[in-house]
């Protein structure tokens, strides 16, 4: 209860008292999205120190299944997949990710966080780490291929940004699931930029 609805003057005179936190306890905050007490708590060098331990963390590596990611108690992950139609979380995610916290451990579980939000269709943070982390990413952008077929959302600007600076390859799957989410502009677009010729 104290996650979700403790005053944030609450939460100081506790961090004032050096009360520990677990990582299961951030993460309450993160499902609760308690940003607020999160930015807080960084500023406390010992509750930082939990939250940023790489030893404390769940190993994201490419060889490691969906279930192993979505059983994770990675702080990261839990942000990619708690959100709703109000609050996507990414501003949780982009203070987990900010560059200037030395030796960031999450820096190196983006492909990981990409993962979780495609399987869990958090398309706003997908779009942020397209646009803002490509590079950590590039490697399963064929994974957007199949969340274009899945995806309730309309997801045609991922993939204009994608096209325009040449970071999509565009395939005969891709434009089958054009036509078939009846994204006509897009599909136009993308025959117009390819030097293939494909039969659909």
């Amino acid at each position: 209860r104290l996650s979700y609805r403790g005053l944030y003057c609450n939460f100081t005179w506790l961090f004032n008292n050096n009360i520990q936190l677990s990582i299961n306890n951030i993460n309450n905050l993160i499902i609760h999205k308690r940003k607020d007490i999160l930015s807080l708590l960084i500023s406390y060098d010992y509750l930082k120190d939990v939250l940023f331990n790489r030893f404390n963390l769940f190993n994201y590596k490419d060889e490691m299944d969906i279930l192993s990611l979505s059983k994770s108690d990675n702080p990261l992950m839990i942000a990619g997949s708690s959100f709703d139609k109000k609050e996507s979380n990414l501003d949780i995610i982009k203070l987990l990710l900010d560059p200037k916290i030395s030796c960031n451990p999450y820096i190196n579980q983006i492909a990981g966080l990409f993962e979780i939000c495609i399987k869990y269709n958090n398309i706003i943070v997908i779009k942020y780490l397209v646009t803002h982390y490509f590079i950590h990413v590039s490697h399963l952008r064929h994974k957007l291929t199949s969340l274009l077929s899945k995806s309730n959302n309309n997801i045609e600007d991922i993939f204009y940004y994608l096209i325009q600076n040449n970071k999509y390859e565009i395939n005969e799957q891709f434009l089958i699931s054009c036509v078939k989410k009846k994204y006509n502009d897009l599909f136009i677009y993308s025959i117009k930029k390819s030097t293939e010729n494909y039969n659909i």
